[in-house]
């Protein structure tokens, strides 16, 4: 098999596995980076934003169980209008994978919660707003990482 034809066959595989991975997303409700900007833009900016679990967001980079994908690590206490200007951000940015590569980011990119370098298989599944607070719910995606 020549460089052409295996290049050909790994795009196909990885075609196949991006597919599959997006249809799992889709099922359990996974938001993606356009979703959690338009509900964070409903909400009081103001407001304190955290997780489910008492942490907060902070930043973005691409996720370590699927590179093409964004992963929102912990951090400090941040308001609405901070978190939600650090995700407008990631939309169209270019973050380097774990182990390489350039993955550019879009609206429909789906959204992991992970420390660089983990894969969690959590995922942001909701956003509940109240004048106060956001608090983003998470769910487990992908038992893989379980």
């Amino acid at each position: 098999m020549d460089k052409n034809n295996v290049d050909s066959f790994i795009a196909g595989i990885s075609a196949q596995v991006d597919q599959q991975v997006n249809e799992m997303c889709a099922k359990k409700g996974q938001m993606s980076l356009g979703e959690l900007v338009a509900r964070l833009e409903a909400a009081n900016p103001n407001a304190i934003v955290r997780f489910e679990d008492g942490t907060y967001p902070r930043d973005f980079d691409s996720y370590r169980g699927y590179y093409r994908f964004v992963a929102v690590d912990h951090g400090p206490e941040c308001t609405v209008a901070q978190f939600l200007s650090k995700t407008k951000q990631a939309i169209g940015a270019t973050f380097v994978g774990y182990k390489g590569g350039e993955f550019t980011m879009t609206k429909f990119t789906p959204v992991w919660v992970s420390e660089y370098g983990r894969a969690s298989g959590i995922g942001i599944v909701d956003v509940q707003s109240s004048d106060k607070e956001v608090v983003l719910r998470t769910a487990l995606i992908d038992d893989l990482y379980e």
